[in-house]
């Protein structure tokens, strides 16, 4: 079955509902029992000029290792468009896949590091985070995300309408976070 993933996903270029549409459907091949949490529109960070992002989380079972995930996320972005190599720092970008969890796993390289280490940060990855599972802890701390996400607040994000990207993948058998297919 594999182990319980979290990935969170953001973008601010094109058509971001339809591309996440797109991208929770590749994703779905290699997550056995994916669920996408609502969609949030999300103030930009950072202090440059842009567009509001989209973000929503995704959870399924992967069967591998996390540098094997962090890779097919990184493949995907590319075939979406991202090139990292000319992209400003929080900048606008067509999609970012982030590893949020890996199951309770602790992992810190120069490559990756899990859990993510700016989540307990944001209340746009927080929110969806847990519209998937309101009782998600920190592997970390064993502090609920709940509480951190009461403690940082939800200013700056928006619910935002996610039917099209349920639509999509509910072709491919995913479900949305109320069971629906």
């Amino acid at each position: 079955m594999g182990e319980l993933v979290y990935l969170g996903l953001g973008g601010n270029v094109g058509d971001t509902v339809r591309l996440f549409g797109e991208v929770v459907s590749r994703l779905s091949v290699i997550l056995s029992g994916a669920r996408v949490s609502p969609i949030y529109r999300t103030s930009p960070i950072g202090g440059i000029a842009q567009p509001d992002f989209l973000n929503a989380v995704m959870c399924g079972h992967f069967e591998g290792e996390p540098p094997e995930l962090l890779a097919a996320c990184h493949a995907l972005e590319t075939d979406f468009g991202r090139d990292r190599s000319t992209e400003i720092r929080f900048g606008p970008r067509t999609l970012d896949i982030d590893l949020l969890l890996f199951g309770d796993r602790i992992l810190s390289s120069d490559k990756l590091t899990i859990p993510h280490p700016r989540m307990r940060e944001r209340a746009f990855v927080l929110a969806p985070l847990l519209d998937l599972d309101s009782g998600l802890h920190d592997p970390r701390s064993g502090e609920r995300y709940a509480d951190v996400l009461c403690r940082i607040g939800r200013a700056g994000i928006y619910f935002e309408h996610s039917a099209q990207v349920y639509s999509s993948s509910r072709r491919h058998g995913l479900q949305d976070t109320d069971g629906r297919k």
